[in-house]
């Protein structure tokens, strides 16, 4: 039997829930009990009553039984207010009802049947009184005259029977089924199973807070980053670390703490060594006199990325550092603007199509005196700057004399030669004759060093120590000329009077 209420099964005929206490009985009647105005039923319900009170009791009290005909209620039956009627086919087969009542504590009946008594009292009162047609129970009838006693607790309203707050510790009705062993056996395994996790819990809860408390695994390393020098060693080695401190070109504060190895919150045995990074500061080293490139090496490596490189004319030698600003020793930050001159050797410029004039002045401004060397040469125009002795760009120490090389043309320097001899005025053998010049009248390179003259002379002589000149004639001829511009033997006799 299923309790409309809160939907618990209950065994058949029960009148009350056995998880809420609600009357069963109430709920089934009231769908199928028929109105107020039906006929009479018979004496089921009375029989309900009297079993009710029998059982609280321990007396069986039975209705008083009418001796007329069956299906007529007697003048002396008792009559029940609030009594309820059963349906016809229930009165029919009230011979075989089930009159299975659970027990009841007849106080607290009592006063919950007063309250719901007073609840409905208007509908009570409104129902019709009924009869019980207790035909059929004639041969339990006793002799004589029988009233049925009241109940004391029954004021002829409907009881209530309280509710029944559920237990948490009960939350099913028993079970009367035999246990299953599988079931049993898969407890105790889930049982065992529960207390090998709890066991595997505790153990890792163990180890955790043992680890945490350094009793194993080594020793935290603390974070010293940030700190001095000093202060970060006492704090490891308060720990029980070796320290090893290096040293770090860097701008910031100078003795503190920029890096740790291993790093902080990392686990270490004790008596291991831990490395920690100390800030010193940059400094400018010191690079007079030595290479370019050993120069640029030790700028790279305190870290100084603004460092420019200028070129000097020096003796010293090729490539050598000279000066430094700021100077060698001084502390500087990483970004400190640098300058570094470095010894560039004395070379010949290039003078090579100047004038004269011009070539001499470039000398001088490269650190350089200067002398005149004429060089042959037809190609170009008398007079131009070929170039230089020492040649251009070649390194010569500063002070040093360069050739400023002329060009200069062999037949005019020939011609020249050849007018020089024949100078007006001048005497001049010529095979053997003595000449003196009026005039040159012309003179032109043959090549090969080779000249050749036409000039105006007076032929003379002594006589006993009296000069005695002739006319004046034209005289023409040619002069081979040696490197050194003197005349050559080869050509025709020709020397200065």
């Amino acid at each position: 039997m299923i309790c409309p209420k809160c939907n618990a099964e209950n065994r058949d005929g029960a009148k009350f829930c056995n998880e809420c206490g609600t009357r069963l009985s109430d709920s089934e009647h009231e769908q199928d009990a028929p109105s107020v105005q039906d006929e009479p039923s018979d004496a089921s319900e009375d029989l309900h009553d009297s079993d009710i009170e029998s059982q609280n009791t321990g007396v069986l009290h039975l209705p008083e039984i009418s001796l007329d005909a069956p299906g007529q209620p007697s003048d002396e039956t008792e009559v029940i207010e609030g009594a309820e009627t059963p349906d016809e086919e229930t009165s029919g087969e009230s011979d075989d009802m089930d009159f299975d009542f659970d027990p009841i504590d007849t106080d607290d009946a009592h006063s919950d049947a007063v309250s719901e008594s007073e609840e409905d009292a208007s509908a009570d009162e409104a129902a019709e009184t009924r009869r019980l047609d207790l035909s059929g129970f004639d041969e339990y009838a006793p002799a004589g005259t029988y009233s049925i006693p009241s109940a004391s607790w029954r004021d002829g309203g409907t009881m209530k029977m309280p509710r029944i707050e559920e237990d948490a510790s009960v939350s099913e009705q028993k079970s009367f089924r035999a246990p299953d062993k599988k079931k049993k056996g898969r407890k105790g395994v889930k049982i065992a199973l529960i207390a090998v996790l709890v066991a595997a819990a505790c153990a890792g809860i163990a180890a955790l807070v043992t680890y945490q408390m350094e009793l194993w695994g080594g020793k935290i390393v603390p974070d010293v980053v940030g700190m001095t020098q000093a202060d970060a060693t006492n704090t490891l080695e308060s720990k029980g670390f070796t320290v090893r401190a290096t040293q770090v070109k860097s701008d910031e504060t100078e003795g503190v703490v920029l890096l740790m190895d291993p790093g902080s919150n990392s686990r270490l045995e004790e008596g291991k060594e831990v490395v920690i990074h100390v800030a010193t500061a940059r400094i400018i080293p010191e690079v007079l006199g030595v290479q370019r490139a050993d120069a640029e090496a030790a700028m790279q490596t305190e870290g100084f990325n603004n460092v420019t490189y200028t070129t000097q004319r020096s003796d010293e030698a090729e490539g050598s550092v000279l000066s430094v600003d700021p100077a060698p020793g001084e502390k500087a930050r990483a970004n400190t603007a640098i300058t570094v001159v470095v010894a560039e050797p004395f070379t010949v410029p290039a003078i090579a199509g100047m004038t004269q004039k011009d070539a001499k002045a470039a000398l001088e401004e490269a650190g350089y005196t200067s002398r005149i060397d004429y060089v042959y040469n037809e190609e170009v125009a008398e007079g131009t700057v070929l170039g230089s002795d020492p040649g251009e760009g070649e390194k010569v120490p500063s002070g040093s004399e360069i050739g400023i090389q002329v060009a200069l043309s062999r037949a005019t320097e020939l011609v020249n030669c050849t007018y020089d001899i024949f100078s007006e005025g001048n005497t001049v053998v010529i095979d053997g004759v003595n000449y003196t010049v009026d005039s040159c009248d012309d003179v032109s390179y043959e090549g090969d060093d080779t000249t050749s003259y036409s000039i105006t002379a007076t032929p003379f002589t002594y006589f006993l120590g009296v000069y005695l000149p002739l006319d004046a004639r034209t005289v023409t001829g040619t002069i081979t000329w040696t490197s050194g511009n003197d005349i050559s033997s080869g050509s025709p006799s020709i020397s200065l009077g």
